[in-house]
């Protein structure tokens, strides 16, 4: 997925502000979930929602206005009612590395509580 920076994702140094990089991970992750056949709305509708359990961001260089990232998405741990997301996100220009990230997300219901993964949702995700 490619993202630009705006100048409203940049901090006083002209560089991208370092929560800003949770927008664009966010929209990654529904990207790559979407992709997938996974249809996000249509699972809120039954009461099902993909949370955010936490987040490792290793920040390598900084994006600055203007830059197009380039976010690589992957499953790196599935699991009954978790799956752990690595992220790679990139400058397009240069292919240089701006900063890793992993986040695992759970499966729950209406009441927080996890989920167990349906199987073709499992399926759609390996």
């Amino acid at each position: 997925m490619k993202v630009r920076v705006y100048y409203e994702d940049t901090d006083m140094a002209g560089v991208v502000y370092y929560a800003n990089y949770l927008r664009f991970l966010e929209r990654a992750r529904t990207d790559f979930l979407e992709r997938r056949g996974i249809d996000i709305k249509a699972l809120a509708k039954k009461g099902v929602q993909v949370t955010i359990k936490d987040v490792y961001i290793e920040y390598k260089i900084p994006a600055v206005y203007g830059d197009i990232l380039e976010i690589e998405t992957e499953i790196i741990q599935l699991k009954t009612a978790s799956f752990r997301l690595g992220h790679v996100i990139k400058r397009e220009s240069d292919s240089k590395l701006i900063a890793r990230a992993e986040l695992t997300c759970v499966w729950v219901g209406k009441d927080f509580k996890p989920l167990r993964i349906p199987a073709e949702i499992k399926l759609a995700l390996s």
